[in-house]
């Protein structure tokens, strides 16, 4: 009983200390594209292209405390009107991957980008993307668990 406890405390306590983090604007990268549904193929794949080359360079930077070095990957799509921003929606998911498997997620990527459909959504200007980094995540409450 008391370890169940103990466990539903500690992650209990995770969760508290990841949400926080996210809620300082950390443990994550994130930038736009402008980008619009009818983008020529040439135009699309030298969008998918800096992409990648902006998640390649964000991974060296990532916290990997205890070895933790879990991904995850969002797309979503928003039209901006100065700086309101409405949100049209986003791509599947990516599945959480480690720096072994970025290769084949970011290859996935790619293509998603310059064979997908956005006829769909006319209105789009911006393809956000967000890198979440689960060390990062983790990092602070881990740093305080080791002070103590």
């Amino acid at each position: 009983m008391i370890h169940q406890l103990r466990q539903w405390w500690y992650r209990r306590r995770m969760i508290r200390g990841m949400a926080a983090t996210l809620n300082n604007h950390q443990g994550f990268g994130a930038r736009g594209w402008d980008a619009s549904a009818t983008m020529a193929f040439q135009a699309r794949k030298a969008l998918a292209d800096d992409v990648l080359a902006w998640l390649r360079s964000q991974l060296p930077y990532t916290a990997t405390p205890y070895g933790i070095n879990r991904y995850q990957l969002h797309l979503g799509f928003a039209q901006m009107a100065g700086k309101q921003r409405t949100f049209l929606g986003h791509a599947e998911g990516f599945p959480a991957f480690n720096r072994l498997e970025s290769g084949a997620i970011f290859e996935q990527l790619h293509q998603r980008l310059t064979t997908s459909d956005w006829t769909a959504m006319p209105t789009l200007t911006t393809l956000e993307v967000y890198l979440v980094s689960y060390g990062d995540l983790l990092k602070p409450m881990l740093d305080a668990d080791a002070k103590r």
